[in-house]
């Protein structure tokens, strides 16, 4: 019988961790086979349920653990989840366990480690999360995408490497939009969207109405009931508006600025892109590796980012950063498409 060699992935619960996780695979594949390990989330079955790449999707059932009595099951799941890792990797007994962390990363990964399967990391974030820290020591290699992070980890398992962005370059048959001569926005609210961004945009378009007549949107919102597309068509701005899409290139492509979270993904995406970027970290107590994300990239590409705190972001201020990062053409332009607009000195 001929035996198929075959990578392993182990992601899950996370837009970012799971399509980086993929891309990274899929850039190291030959004839190998591959075998994923997500969670049971709605979210991950839409990205990789039925991804073709995919030979063998398991999902593991590890629910989030929030309150101090909850820890038993979340510590039970574990355990499961090690037995079912155990038993998926002794049968296909995979070359190598490719990992982005995450929860899911931590039972796949012990019982790696216990068959002596060879481990690689992927650290996206400037700060290493708490799975990737707790699994480190089992790791071969660990990758870095932040300068910053090597300082995290044993210099001698280190290796900076590119953020695993596996975008295509292929263009739409169709321009996004018909009017070329707008200036246009690219809001990234990544794979689940993000409620603050969407509010905050709301707020600029019903506050800012002299940009209505210059800009146009593209708009990723997220699950939502809200009708953003009759939204941006009362106040008279062309929009492309949607949910989750798995190839967004084409809008990437096409922007002339982006606003986003400062999740790694979201960042890299759009210096692959060199699309300039403002972005504004998601910041919650305990949680601070979006801030973490900004902060580090903005120190090695101080001309392309512009970083908003959440409690500071106001429609005026996200304004001045949008007019900050327009080409000094469309900023003239724009000027003298105001008669009475005085320059400052």
């Amino acid at each position: 019988m001929e035996t198929v060699s075959v990578l392993c992935c182990a992601a899950g619960k996370s837009g970012g961790h799971i399509i980086s996780n993929l891309n990274w695979a899929l850039k190291r594949r030959t004839t190998e086979k591959l075998l994923f390990f997500s969670g049971d989330t709605p979210l991950d079955q839409r990205i990789i349920g039925n991804h073709a790449a995919i030979n063998w999707h398991i999902p593991l059932h590890i629910p989030s653990s929030h309150r101090w009595y909850q820890i038993p099951i979340g510590a039970f799941s574990l355990l499961i989840s090690t037995i079912q890792s155990f038993y998926y990797l002794l049968r296909h007994r995979p070359s190598v366990i490719l990992s982005t962390g995450g929860i899911i990363s931590v039972p796949v990964c012990t019982a790696g480690w216990v068959l002596r399967i060879p481990i690689e990391l992927f650290e996206l974030n400037a700060t290493p999360g708490m799975a990737t820290r707790w699994i480190s020591p089992l790791a071969r290699t660990i990758h870095v995408c932040f300068k910053k992070t090597k300082s995290h980890f044993p210099e001698t398992k280190c290796i900076e490497s590119e953020y695993p962005i596996g975008l295509s370059l292929k263009m739409p048959e169709r321009e996004v939009f018909d009017d070329s001569d707008r200036f246009t926005i690219f809001v990234q609210g990544g794979s689940q969207g993000s409620q603050f961004l969407n509010k905050k945009i709301k707020e600029l378009v019903e506050e800012k109405k002299e940009i209505h007549n210059k800009i146009q949107i593209i708009h990723q919102t997220g699950p939502t009931d809200f009708n953003w597309t009759q939204f941006y068509a009362t106040y008279g701005i062309p929009s492309v508006v949607f949910d989750f899409q798995d190839d967004i290139a084409p809008y990437y492509a096409h922007a002339n600025l982006v606003i986003c979270r400062s999740g790694a993904g979201q960042l890299f995406e759009t210096l692959y892109f060199k699309k300039p970027c403002i972005t504004i970290p998601l910041e919650i107590p305990g949680n601070s590796h979006q801030l973490e994300n900004a902060r580090a990239i903005l120190e090695q590409y101080p001309d392309h980012f512009v970083l908003i705190r959440q409690p500071e972001l106001n429609s005026g201020l996200l304004a001045d950063a949008i007019e900050k990062l327009k080409p000094k053409s469309q900023s003239r332009q724009d000027q003298s498409d105001q008669p009475s607009a005085q320059t400052s000195h």
